[in-house]
Order: structure tokens, then C-alpha cells, then sequence
């Protein structure tokens, strides 16, 4: 089931969801954890950590996606879904930090995985392939 686009309705609590955010050519995505909360219309609440609230927030489903549609990564644990959550609102306490405590990182570990970053991973390999390549150049 993973990255594909469904309707909210049908997530199950605990399901790591992303965004693409505008604004990076479409290279960047947006981490959330589907919460057990629902809107009057039935679209789930998302828990994520971002840099603009700081820390990570439980926003409801508009908010977070921002009108985009949202594509599931998937539920990588055998963790029960209430211990997701429970581990989701406990580690919204801890704040944003873009290296070392970013949205990724904060899905995962809601999941009770290492926290790693796919994306700031790839981005500091090209960065850093970039270097070498200019400094060859020279």
C-alpha cells in the first residue's frame, strides 16, 4: 500500500501519511501520523512536526495537507495502533529541528523505529557529490 492516494476516511490510526510541500521543485515531502481523532465529516486529525509550528502539532486533515492530495507511506510497525499515537502525543513535546529532529524522523519514531530522514539523507549525499565534483573541476 505504499505511496498511493485514498481517501482519509478509510486511514487507520497509528498510518504514516505525506505531503509534497510546495516551494522545493516537488523534491521535499511532509510527515504525519493519521491520529484517532476525527472531523464531524470523518477525515482524521494528523500529528506532525514541522519547523513552522516548532514542534509537532495535531492538525486537522485540511490543514495539513493543504488541499494536496496525500499518499500513504504505510503502518511499518507491529506496534498496536494507540501505541503510535501514545508515542506520537508524547513526542510532540520535543522541538523542530531540521537536522536532527525533522518530520521523518518523527514519523518513524512514533512507530518505534530509528529515527532517520530519507530525504535530508539524499539531500546531504547531493550536496556533499556536488562538492567533490566542483572541487574536481578546479
Amino acid at each position: 500500500m505504499s505511496n498511493q492516494t485514498i481517501d482519509a476516511r478509510l486511514l487507520r490510526p497509528g498510518t504514516i501519511v505525506k505531503v509534497q510541500i510546495q516551494g522545493f521543485f516537488g523534491l521535499y515531502w511532509h510527515f504525519g501520523v493519521v491520529s484517532d481523532v476525527r472531523d464531524w465529516s470523518g477525515l482524521p486529525f494528523v500529528i506532525s512536526n514541522s519547523s513552522s509550528n516548532g514542534g509537532a502539532t495535531e492538525d486537522d486533515w485540511e490543514t495539513f495537507s493543504g488541499g494536496q492530495n496525500c499518499q500513504i507511506v504505510g503502518f511499518p510497525s507491529s506496534l498496536p495502533s494507540s501505541q503510535v499515537i501514545a508515542n506520537a502525543r508524547q513526542l510532540s513535546a520535543r522541538r523542530y529541528n531540521l537536522i536532527l529532529w525533522d518530520c521523518e524522523r518523527f514519523a518513524k519514531a512514533c512507530h518505534g523505529l530509528p529515527p532517520r530522514s530519507t530525504q535530508l539523507e539524499i539531500t546531504l549525499f547531493a550536496a556533499f557529490a556536488s562538492l567533490l565534483f566542483l572541487a574536481a573541476q578546479s
